[in-house]
């Protein structure tokens, strides 16, 4: 079977023939999804989510604001359901059994009925969802004082949009065109526990950031090397992140994607994924090329010094490979501060 590697723009779809035969365009039917069904648009920008928490305790509040759009002017809205669930990711270092957590198991924590959103400035029914940082551990039955919760470990919220004809719409069920892009309804948002990182100067800036791996390719050499050798690169600081835009295949598609580093407790985290409005993939924009840091995760200077070069290694297409089929490979990334 041939396959395709499609580039999104907004609603866009634009597809090239990657190996086999003639070429072919590849369109999916991604509206009427949206028509027929409903989404949940995050309106709160992606920088004002709260995303991370203190590992020794937080007052923090976690706030969003909602949007529902479906095809009959909001008709179809039942209500929305939202729930919690932990991920001890740091069981060496700081095992959250000894808190009593729930591990691993989803916990509901309300519902939001159709009368509670209120009409947007659009005219579409919105609503602000907030959830105490104390009420997530004790839905949970965290208590810290037996434990911490420690840096790694993560609090995932989940939204199940119900509709009166008995449908159900959530992260499971929702293609990637739906969650990311220009419908931003992912449905779900992680809430990360961090040790914090008070200095904003380290590993920012104009770096070089160059694949020192040998021009990988999954795809045989047809479309050049995933990341190119070296490309300048300017990282900004928020908290533990360090984020910066950048492009895969600079031989073919010159893509861009947007990079996050998240430094947390003395190790370093990495994913990469398509800039806001664009998907890169094989199958018409259902799954996108997404990297993700291998394991195990790199070291970095707990004295925020030393960040002239810092090194480690990703897995490309370590999320989705896009429908490709080609599966994960390795890449070595290093960056050097200019």
């Amino acid at each position: 079977m041939n396959k395709y590697l499609i580039k999104l723009y907004g609603l866009l779809i634009v597809a090239v023939a990657m190996v086999g035969c003639e070429e072919e365009l590849v369109v999916d039917d991604v509206t009427n999804g949206t028509t027929r069904g409903a989404v949940l648009r995050t309106i709160t920008p992606s920088s004002e989510l709260l995303q991370e928490v203190s590992f020794d305790g937080s007052d923090a509040v976690f706030t969003v604001e909602l949007e529902y759009q479906d095809g009959f002017q909001g008709d179809l809205l039942e209500s929305v359901d939202y729930f919690v669930s932990f991920t001890d990711n740091t069981e060496d270092e700081g095992d959250a059994a000894g808190t009593g957590a729930l591990v691993d198991t989803e916990v509901q924590l309300g519902t939001i009925a159709a009368s509670e959103f209120t009409d947007g400035p659009f005219g579409l029914p919105r609503y602000t969802l907030n959830i105490d940082y104390s009420t997530i551990l004790s839905a949970l039955s965290v208590n810290t004082d037996q434990g911490p919760i420690f840096g790694g470990d993560v609090f995932t919220i989940r939204l199940s949009l119900n509709l009166t004809d008995g449908r159900v719409f959530s992260v499971d069920n929702a293609g990637s065109i739906i969650t990311g892009g220009f419908f931003s309804s992912p449905f779900q948002y992680a809430l990360r526990v961090v040790c914090p990182v008070e200095n904003d100067d380290f590993f920012s800036g104009p770096y070089l950031l160059e694949e020192t791996t040998g021009a990988t390719d999954p795809f045989g050499g047809a479309y050049g090397p995933h990341y190119p050798p070296s490309q300048p690169i300017v990282i900004e600081a928020n908290g533990t992140a360090r984020t910066f835009d950048y492009t895969i295949y600079p031989d073919s598609f010159n893509f861009p994607q947007v990079g996050t580093i998240v430094l947390n407790c003395g190790k370093i985290e990495f994913t990469s994924d398509a800039a806001e409005g664009n998907a890169l993939g094989c199958t018409g924009g259902a799954n996108t090329i997404q990297d993700i840091h291998a394991e195990p995760r790199a070291d970095y200077d707990l004295d925020l010094i030393d960040d002239d070069v810092i090194e480690f290694d990703v897995l490309g297409f370590g999320l989705d490979d896009g429908g490709c089929g080609t599966g994960s490979y390795g890449i070595r990334l290093r960056f050097t501060e200019q």
